[in-house]
Order: structure tokens, then sequence, then C-alpha cells
């Protein structure tokens, strides 16, 4: 379980939990809730994340996010803590979550694929995603898209995608750079 320390005397833990089934009494992990976008059907669903809030060492509440497209794996990128919110990427969703009763606030399809990373700018998210950059308002409404040409990855899946102030710089799988402006969305001729 990873877990992100000093939130008001909290703590959130969250771990990747594929094999999750909400129809099964067999499972590992019992969560409080289960949050998704549409009806389950297991064979749809790549990328299941528990969400746990810690207080004093223990498990105080849990859900389980799960949402269709690419696998979207845990790491420091792949969620914000924004004040008494808690952003995750999950597959091609990213789901908002109160803190500290990890109700859903709301879920958004922010790329037809699979959602890498979300970023805190200014009052928004930018969102990297597999085939789009997208930016989000606080209540989970799209302010703009980017695709590009490719996949906005490398090989390698390093130095792919950096937020530096008001400019996106991401590479897609070809090698070509893009210079975005995170305030429209639009690119920058460099």
């Amino acid at each position: 379980m990873t877990v992100i320390e000093g939130l008001n005397g909290y703590s959130i833990g969250l771990t990747n939990d594929t094999l999750y089934n909400p129809d099964s009494a067999d499972n590992s992990i019992q969560y409080n809730k289960f949050y998704t976008e549409q009806p389950y059907q297991d064979e749809y669903f790549s990328t299941k994340h528990g969400v746990f809030l810690i207080e004093d060492g223990e498990i105080k509440k849990s859900v389980c996010v799960c949402s269709s497209g690419g696998h979207t794996g845990i790491h420091h990128t792949s969620s914000v803590v924004d004040g008494n919110r808690f952003l995750i990427c999950c597959a091609d969703s990213i789901f908002c979550l109160a803190l500290p009763s990890l109700e859903l606030n709301w879920i958004i399809k922010a790329d037809h694929a699979t959602c890498f990373e979300i970023y805190k700018y200014e009052s928004d998210y930018i969102v990297h995603g597999e085939l789009e950059i997208t930016r989000l308002d606080k209540n989970g409404r799209i302010v703009w898209k980017f695709s590009g040409s490719d996949i906005f990855t490398t090989p390698t899946g390093r130095d792919d995608f950096k937020l530096h102030g008001d400019t996106i710089e991401a590479v897609n799988w070809d090698g070509i750079k893009f210079t975005i402006n995170a305030k429209t969305g639009k690119s920058i001729n460099t």
C-alpha cells in the first residue's frame, strides 16, 4: 500500500486491487463503497484502486474506484490532494472524492484511453492522458483538451510530460515535443 502522509491528522492509503469483484464474497478487502461511472461488468474494468482513510494507524473508511480503458498504476503523480478533495487517475477517468468522508464528488472521463497523471494547476487540474491532455475545473468540467499525432508517452516513459508554470511540455511516442499553453490549451510555436 502506498500512503500519503500528513493530511490534518489522517493519511490516505492507495492500492491497486485489480482482482476485486463487487459481486463476490471472497474479496481480500471489503470496501465501504464502490464507485464506477457505469454498471459494473468485470471484463470491461481494467483498473480498480482501493482508497483508504487512515487515522492513528487504523483504516477508518475505504472505497474502491473502478473504470474502463487502459490500466493506471499507483505512483506519486497518479493522484493529488487539494484541500478537502482527493483526485485519482483510474483508467480513462478521474475520480474526485471528498475528504475525509471519501464520498464521491464527481467522475469524469478525461481521456479516451488512459489517464497517467494529474497535477494541480491554479484552481483547476491538468491531466496527462495517453491520447489527450485535459484541463478540468474544480467541478470536473472540461475546460480544454489537446490531442497530438500519437500517444503522449515515450518508449521509456521518462521525461514525457512536464508542467512549468503556464507551460506544458509533452513528448509523444515518435519523440515529437509539444509545447502547450496551460491556460488556453493551445499549442505554443517554439
